[in-house]
């Protein structure tokens, strides 16, 4: 009789392997009824499927993971990293990088050269892509909360031509987005040892742009920021949950733009900040010197 049967965290493991793997021996060692065949009988699974998935005979479908994760009940970040097992791999690289922020579930991206020209052109195209209206520079400069000078927002479009990733009609409207030729950027990767942080250029223009909304408020709006103290362990947990949220805000914002004849009049355009960083520094080895 199976009893208390549970699964790991999947966003903590690289494959279906070691995920089932794991999931088979601790259930093991807790519950001496649990069986790859008393399982299998449990979930409706083939006898032999749970065995396959643990030695790698076998990959995980994107049915099995999905029963996989009714049968547990995993919350929808959970459900999306066991999913992402099951994607074949053109699929796969494209939803880890929605997931971002756990370096396991992915390579290391090389960093792209004049990344902060892409977070200009990303931050453009978003832009024009809610306003549907071709836009100069200057109108973009003072009609929007961008906290850029007028020579960078020019380049910004320029680039944005040079890619086509708009078409416009005669009036200046927008007649068709190419939203998949904007070049590919990740903005989390590996952070480990002194290695610099590659989302520092949105951090940077999230700041610029949080400043001059302090200068010049408008409503509505809001804003909250405290000091927490989490606990190491529960660290990606949490980091998850704000993954979760975000996605959930992105995936409003996608459905409207889609689904909106007119969404610069039916919606706002807002900045959406959702980070955890360290405010105190790392304890220095003895005998390190502060560099000048």
């Amino acid at each position: 009789m199976l009893k208390n049967i549970k699964t790991p965290p999947p966003h903590k493991f690289q494959n279906t392997k070691d995920f089932f793997k794991e999931f088979y021996a601790f259930n093991k060692t807790r519950n001496k009824f649990f069986s790859f065949r008393s399982f299998a009988e449990a979930i409706d699974w083939p006898t032999s499927y749970l065995s396959d998935l643990v030695s790698g005979r076998k990959k995980l479908t994107v049915a099995k993971a999905q029963e996989f994760s009714e049968f547990f009940k995993l919350n929808p970040v959970e459900k999306e990293h066991l999913l992402l097992f099951a994607l074949p791999p053109s699929e796969d690289s494209q939803r880890k990088k929605k997931m971002d922020p756990n370096p396991l579930l992915h390579k290391h991206v090389s960093p792209i050269e004049n990344v902060p020209d892409l977070c200009n052109l990303i931050m453009i195209v978003r832009l024009l892509n809610w306003k549907k209206v071709n836009l100069s520079a200057k109108d973009i400069q003072n009609k929007f909360a961008i906290s850029l000078p007028l020579a960078e927002i020019q380049d910004a479009l320029n680039r944005i031509n040079e890619l086509g990733i708009f078409e416009w009609n005669d009036h200046g409207k927008l007649e068709k987005s190419h939203l998949e030729r904007i070049p590919e950027f990740i903005d989390h990767a590996d952070t480990k040892g002194d290695r610099r942080y590659e989302g520092l250029e949105w951090h940077q223009e999230s700041i610029q742009n949080f400043l001059q909304f302090i200068k010049e408020p408008q409503s509505p709006s809001t804003y909250h920021s405290s000091m927490v103290a989490i606990p190491r362990d529960q660290f990606m947990a949490i980091g998850m949950k704000i993954i979760e949220l975000r996605n959930w805000v992105e995936e409003i914002s996608k459905q409207h733009m889609e689904t909106s004849s007119h969404p610069d009049e039916s919606s706002i355009l807002m900045q959406l900040d959702l980070n955890l960083f360290p405010v105190a520094r790392k304890p220095r080895p003895p005998g390190s010197q502060r560099s000048s």
